[in-house]
């Protein structure tokens, strides 16, 4: 698929196409896997360019599969295209082994001892860690918002390096106004005395660049982890990293230092993914909204949170129709009864798996205050509204009746 006829085509379309020349592979509809080690240079001058090239930050040569190989760099650029190709200057995209290692990859290409960053309550137990580690291992200070008109109150020193937002949170569902964050970010930025930007990276694991493109929103950078909906069919572990290239330049330079790459295998898996990618999340969607109605209306169910329930004319409704244009399959509730009520509906499930992670074909139950989110004292969950029988659901592509009748045979028991 050429450059010159990107612009014609849709995103559903791009997905398929973009970024691969069959003629290059003797004409295989679909690119081979590439599984080689290495790769050879026709000249010692060629291969001393390459390399120069590559410690630039800058991506498209190929020498050796830790810095970069075919089946990754034809996803890289078929993720940018797909989804920033027509919005944003430059878009790139990087993958990487796994959801954690692309915030980690984040982080530490940007932050340094002494820095601040700020950051939305709750977030994934797993990400809140990590900034506790970088916090007592590196000196990163830390400090917490709950959504952007807390955030419009700060008045920051220059120490403030870099705002990390998860909207919809996890496993609340809260929005947080990315576009005005971002505004934040601006202007900290243009009042600062040392000439540096802030930065502004968002989670957007939960959505997906199909439903919500923060990117659009003002965000520097975007991060996934690719385990979720974009592999979507629990079969591998992987991250993804979209911004402008300046942005993506040092972090794809400290993935080549530090080898948090992929295999090729993985990444041809998450191709395939992102061809139904488009298909996949309108069912998620239209399923959790079914899902979500029957909850609404069950009588051991309380503090339902679902992103298409929202109260209309509200400020999280409001945020929710600006930035984003679909509801996701997630879905989290509370169990009437407490805890012994909640362990009873989770063990009574049949058809909905009980495990950690989420954006399968398959519909996931899974417990948050003692799994995911169990690393945070207990006085903090509940203060960011993580209580003992809150449930975080995962609605899988199943026909909705099915994942209905399995819910309510537990919630009656329970």
């Amino acid at each position: 698929m050429q450059e010159e006829i990107l612009h014609r085509l849709r995103p559903e379309s791009i997905a398929i196409h973009y970024g691969y020349l069959p003629q290059l592979s003797e004409g295989s509809a679909i690119p081979p896997v590439f599984d080689s080690t290495t790769y050879i240079a026709k000249s010692a001058q060629e291969l001393e360019r390459k390399f120069i090239h590559l410690r630039s930050g800058r991506k498209g040569e190929l020498v050796y599969s830790r810095l970069g190989q075919p089946n990754t760099q034809i996803l890289e650029e078929r993720y940018a295209a797909t989804f920033y190709g027509s919005t944003l200057s430059e878009p790139e995209s990087l993958l990487t082994c796994s959801g954690m290692e692309a915030l980690a990859l984040t982080f530490d290409a940007y932050l340094r001892p002494g820095d601040l960053v700020l950051y939305n309550e709750p977030l994934y137990g797993g990400t809140f860690g990590h900034l506790k580690w970088l916090e007592k291992r590196y000196g990163i200070c830390l400090q917490s918002f709950k959504n952007a008109d807390d955030l419009a109150e700060m008045n920051p020193s220059d120490a403030l390096k870099l705002i990390f937002l998860e909207s919809p949170t996890n496993p609340t569902l809260e929005e947080v106004d990315i576009e005005a964050c971002a505004a934040f970010a601006a202007r900290h930025t243009s009042m600062r005395s040392d000439n540096l930007q802030t930065l502004l990276v968002v989670d957007n694991t939960f959505m997906t660049p199909y439903l919500q493109q923060p990117l659009s929103c003002g965000a520097h950078i975007e991060v996934h982890s690719a385990t979720k909906y974009l592999g979507g069919h629990g079969d591998l572990v992987a991250g993804v990293i979209f911004g402008n290239k300046k942005y993506i330049a040092p972090i794809r330079a400290l993935r080549s230092q530090r080898g948090g790459t992929i295999d090729a295998r993985r990444v041809v898996r998450l191709a395939k993914s992102l061809e139904t990618l488009a298909m996949r999340m309108q069912r998620h969607c239209a399923n959790a909204t079914q899902v979500a109605l029957f909850l609404s209306k069950h009588p051991n169910v309380v503090n339902l949170r679902f992103l298409g329930m929202l109260p209309e004319h509200s400020e999280q409704f409001r945020i929710h129709h600006k930035q984003s244009c679909g509801t996701s399959g997630m879905i989290s509730f509370e169990v009437k009864g407490g805890l012994k009520a909640t362990r009873k509906f989770l063990n009574k499930l049949r058809m909905i798996m009980l495990a950690v992670s989420l954006g399968a074909t398959h519909s996931l139950a899974c417990h948050p205050a003692v799994t995911t989110h169990s690393g945070i004292p207990a006085a903090e969950r509940k203060r960011m509204g993580i209580p003992n029988n809150l449930i975080r659901l995962s609605v899988g592509t199943e026909h909705y009746a099915d994942i209905i009748a399995d819910i309510e045979q537990a919630l009656d028991s329970a």
